[in-house]
């Protein structure tokens, strides 16, 4: 059986790497609060403390789809996106709204009008 190259130890801890700037496993080593030979086994035996990492991803923001499958989703992009749609959405609605309020206030004034002569 073999793995995707997006889910091998290696290519994980390499993209964690790049995404927090760090240049080097020792450095990682000290992020991740292990010490620098347990990610050498890491590597060597193709295996991860998988909640740590995902607990130092979602620390930082940084997008586990990334980091595990190589498959860069950029969260805020898609929020700046959905935002937008929600505000031409609301924009929209905002000008039905405005457009029925005109003529309800037409009407009242032709209503008013109506009164106004059958008063007098």
């Amino acid at each position: 059986m073999t793995r995707e190259k997006s889910q091998n130890a290696i290519f994980i801890l390499n993209r964690l790497k790049n995404s927090l700037s760090i240049d080097s496993d020792i450095k990682l080593a000290a992020y991740l609060g292990v010490k620098a030979n347990t990610i050498s086994s890491w590597k060597s035996r193709d295996s991860l403390d998988y909640q740590l990492i995902i607990a130092k991803c979602e620390e930082n923001n940084i997008d586990l789809n990334f980091i595990f499958l190589n498959k860069n989703q950029n969260i805020e992009e898609a929020n700046t996106n959905k935002n937008e749609d929600l505000a031409l959405l609301i924009a929209k609605k905002n000008k039905e709204t405005i457009e029925e309020m005109r003529c309800e206030i037409e009407a009242f004034k032709t209503l008013l009008k109506i009164d106004e002569q059958l008063r007098d």
